[in-house]
């Protein structure tokens, strides 16, 4: 048998990015997966924003376009009934509110992602009996059996639909999509049946998504003919988008152009293991959570566990106390999309709303968004001594995303200024400090720090300007939106808000390579005492694994 230094079981999303983290840093995997086929029938639609970048990280930009759509070219809308009713509350997801370059969200197609499932054969038949480990509810005690199924749609046309009263409008046949089969997502609250339902993957695939809660479900009922009598009348119009009305009355769209790729019950709950580990056994991905499917978490808390886990397998407290962290920052955003989906509109949820149009309008004034955006921006630091970091140098916090260009003129993403050598962890010298070359080379030199971990080769500049001094490491300055005049960029994308993440007069920053800051630093004295303190951390990991 050949060896290995780590196994990895599934090749779902999560145990391929595990994968190729690890690869990254010249550690052998080897995966292990049931399946000789990918399962071409697509789970999660949704990734998140922390996927997003670890996908660009890993090399998967420019092909973005082949797994999904942008979500800032939509909307999430929620609405009373169904989705033909004028939406009640609108979810804004355009703008730079998450000050990152790549697409804050997107409406993926899953197989072209890997496989999936969230059966954890590891976890249910070895550690579950042996070591205790099995989920338990997490932040929102949720279960409820929905009805899921996946649509494809194929196009009418005059010729092969010649009596479809559409035609005497003059609508096109893609007119004709979009009138029955809406562009963003939408989440429909009683009166009614709670559904979740929208387009996902690229246009061309034309992927439908319908989803609905069934809480008396029993094998005797049938998903299908449930499916039909549920979403017929979301796919009936009597006029089009300009209101003009269909000769003879209500037009439904043919059935025979709707194909059904799955239906069937989901039991739909959001739970957490009680322990990460044990052992040299890891759990990641749905076998560590799960979520219900109102806040589109699932994929990206995986690939988020995969991409943390891959540098830092020594240090399983930290990495299992900061997942946890992020998991239930994840499940708030669920459970408030699941209390709006499922719950009737009530007078709370009035009072919210005609709050948050009110300070829609007042400049800097506290919105849904900029929560998540300071959420984003401290991630870790609730975690506090259990993270691996230096809470009192503002460990914990992620940095922002931007482009970056080097003294010879190079575009890059501010993230791939994390991976560009072997070493796992990155030295930023900021503004003021990047004339500190000769001490930072003795710094690492005296610590005696693993190449591995820091060396010479891992220190990078950036600033806000270019300065004309030694520098260890290359150099970079952030770009402003009008160097960038053609690129695609964010509406609202903000030079300033990389160095921004960093407190003021800080100077140097020590960067774990998924985006966190383990320290920051004003002096190069503090910068020393933060390389020890790394030292000491990894080399207490070391003896107590």
């Amino acid at each position: 048998m050949k060896e290995t230094s780590v196994a990895i079981v599934g090749a779902g999303p999560s145990g391929l990015v595990l994968g190729l983290s690890l690869a990254q840093y010249g550690i052998h995997s080897t995966i292990l997966e049931r399946n000789l086929e990918i399962n071409e029938d697509p789970r999660g639609v949704f990734l998140a924003a922390d996927a997003m970048r670890i996908l660009c990280q890993l090399g998967f930009r420019d092909h973005l376009h082949y797994i999904g759509e942008d979500v800032e070219a939509n909307l999430i809308k929620f609405h009373k009934s169904d989705f033909r009713r004028a939406p009640f509350f609108e979810l804004p997801t355009r703008g730079d509110w998450l000050e990152q370059v790549v697409p804050a969200g997107f409406f993926q197609i899953q197989p072209r992602l890997g496989a999936d499932g969230k059966t954890g054969v590891v976890r249910k038949k070895f550690l579950e009996p042996t070591a205790g480990i099995q989920q338990i509810f997490g932040l929102y005690e949720y279960t409820g059996t929905w009805v899921a199924s996946n649509l494809k749609i194929t196009l009418p046309t005059p010729e092969t639909h010649p009596k479809l009263p559409v035609w005497k409008l003059r609508l096109s046949s893609e007119e004709v999509y979009d009138l029955f089969w809406p562009d963003n997502w939408h989440f429909c609250s009683p009166p009614g049946k709670a559904t979740a339902t929208g387009r996902f993957g690229p246009r061309e695939t034309r992927l439908w998504r319908h989803e609905f809660a069934e809480p008396d479900w029993d094998d005797s009922k049938d998903a299908v003919a449930l499916l039909w009598e549920h979403f017929t009348p979301m796919i009936t119009r009597g006029a089009d988008n300009k209101g003009r009305l269909f000769k003879g009355g209500e037009v439904c769209f043919p059935r025979d152009c709707i194909e059904v790729l799955r239906c069937r019950p989901f039991t739909f709950t959001q739970k957490v293991v009680n322990k990460w580990f044990d052992d040299r056994t890891i759990i990641i991905g749905d076998a560590a959570h799960v979520f219900p499917p109102f806040g589109g978490q699932g994929i990206a808390s995986g690939i988020g566990d995969a991409d943390s886990l891959g540098w830092r397998l020594a240090l399983l407290d930290t990495w299992s106390a900061e997942r946890r962290q992020s998991v239930d920052d994840l499940t708030r955003l669920t459970m408030m999309n699941g209390i709006l989906c499922n719950e009737p509109d009530n007078w709370r949820f009035f009072l919210l709303r005609q709050l948050a149009n009110m300070l829609s309008y007042i400049p800097g004034a506290p919105t849904l968004r900029s929560r998540q955006n300071v959420e984003e921006r401290l991630k870790y630091q609730a975690v506090k001594s259990a993270g691996f970091f230096l809470t009192s140098y503002r460990g914990g916090c992620k940095v922002a995303q931007v482009y970056v260009k080097s003294g010879a003129g190079r575009l890059l993403l501010s993230d791939q200024l994390l991976r560009q050598s072997k070493s796992v962890m990155t030295i930023l010298t900021l503004n003021g400090g990047i004339d500190d070359a000769g001490a930072i080379r003795n710094i690492i030199s005296r610590v005696k720090m693993p190449d591995s971990i820091i060396s010479t080769e891992s220190v990078v500049s950036i600033s806000s300007r270019f300065e004309n001094k030694e520098t260890t490491g290359e150099a970079y300055r952030v770009c402003s939106r009008e160097e960038l005049n053609g690129k695609d960029i964010r509406e609202r994308y903000n030079s300033k808000s990389y160095l921004k993440r960093f407190p003021r007069g800080a100077k140097y920053g020590i960067l774990r390579p998924d985006l966190i800051i383990f320290a920051a630093c004003r002096t190069i004295g503090e910068l020393e005492s933060c390389i020890l303190a790394l030292k000491n951390r990894l080399e207490h990991s070391g003896r107590k694994g």
